[in-house]
């Protein structure tokens, strides 16, 4: 009787040793489950930390920009108000002279074609006193020129003909007393080295 006894303690330690063991076995194969969970639930709060980091520098970029925004149109407000006023002097300042236009309405005079071909550039007078025979118009480096219409002119120009007009001007008739020049055809001129040479000769009748 005792010797079952001995034999059925033994019975119930290795149910009890096989019991620890399949307990052990269980939680060791059950183990790697938190392991996981723990590293997944770790990775989650990294990547949650991660989200709140980019999530706060986002917020102060956005409050950065926002300052340089406000700066921009605090820079920018004296400019506009400059380009208004600039604009504003332009529109009330005096037009600037159209030098083309001065130099169409630019009148010479000149006693004679000095040249055998034309008029020497120190020859020209801007004023008339009376024995200036030809009138010149210039225009950038072309020019035309007639017979003056001024009467002192005309009676300097007669005295002498073909000192006067022969080398500018091609006579259709002949001059005689108490008659007048009247031009048909102006002569033409371009600009050559400062002078100013005939291109066609000026047209000229006495009546």
């Amino acid at each position: 009787m005792q010797y079952l006894t001995e034999d059925s303690h033994w019975l119930i330690y290795l149910a009890l040793l096989i019991s620890v063991t399949a307990l052990l076995c269980a939680l060791f194969r059950r183990r790697p489950a938190p392991v996981e969970r723990s590293r997944h639930d770790s990775k989650d709060w990294r990547e949650e930390l991660q989200y709140k980091a980019n999530e706060r520098d986002l917020r102060e970029l956005a409050v950065k920009v926002r300052n340089l925004e406000e700066r921009f149109k605090q820079m920018e407000q004296p400019l506009q108000r400059e380009h208004v006023w600039d604009d504003f002097e332009r529109r009330t300042a005096e037009p600037e002279p159209d030098h083309q236009e001065e130099e169409a309405q630019t009148t010479f005079f000149a006693k004679l074609a000095n040249l055998d071909n034309g008029f020497s550039a120190s020859l020209l007078s801007v004023t008339q006193n009376g024995e200036q025979v030809y009138e010149i118009h210039i225009t950038g480096d072309t020019g035309t020129y007639r017979i003056s219409e001024d009467p002192s002119a005309q009676r300097y120009a007669l005295a002498e003909p073909d000192y006067t007009l022969g080398k500018a001007c091609e006579l259709l008739g002949t001059p005689y007393k108490g008659c007048r020049i009247i031009l048909r055809s102006e002569g033409t001129l371009q600009r050559s080295a400062g002078d100013w040479i005939i291109q066609q000769k000026a047209q000229i009748e006495f009546r």
